[in-house]
């Protein structure tokens, strides 16, 4: 897939999200294309894991599109590592699924975040 497609890919997930936010309501994004989205090398500023709503957020600084969460809802399974084996970053490698509702987040770091959920979807950063 060309970066061209895959950034406008990116861009139209982002826009309809930041419409149906605007009426209070979220928009899922298709399992498969995560895989899809422009986020090597954006910064991975937060992880936050709501234990009540089962829900990870991944706050994130993505070039040319700023700041970004990446929601996983219906999360049942959370792995997270910090060893970082290839060298200290906060930089994002890979997002991917990995089979039935696995996905994963690689970091440059080496080290990779593992959530089995039932969706996902990406958001404008919520104001503060």
């Amino acid at each position: 897939m060309s970066s061209q497609l895959t950034n406008s890919i990116f861009l139209i997930n982002t826009l309809i999200a930041g419409e149906k936010m605007r009426a209070n309501s979220k928009v899922q994004a298709h399992p498969d294309m995560l895989d899809a989205l422009p986020l090597h090398d954006a910064t991975l500023r937060e992880v936050c894991f709501d234990w009540a709503e089962g829900c990870c957020t991944l706050s994130l600084l993505t070039s040319g599109h700023g700041a970004q969460e990446l929601v996983f809802s219906g999360v049942t399974e959370l792995h997270l590592s910090r060893s970082q084996p290839w060298g200290p970053s906060i930089s994002i490698n890979a997002a991917r699924k990995r089979g039935s509702n696995w996905f994963e987040v690689e970091l440059q770091s080496g080290d990779v975040l593992r959530l089995r959920a039932a969706s996902w979807q990406v958001l404008p950063e919520a104001a503060q």
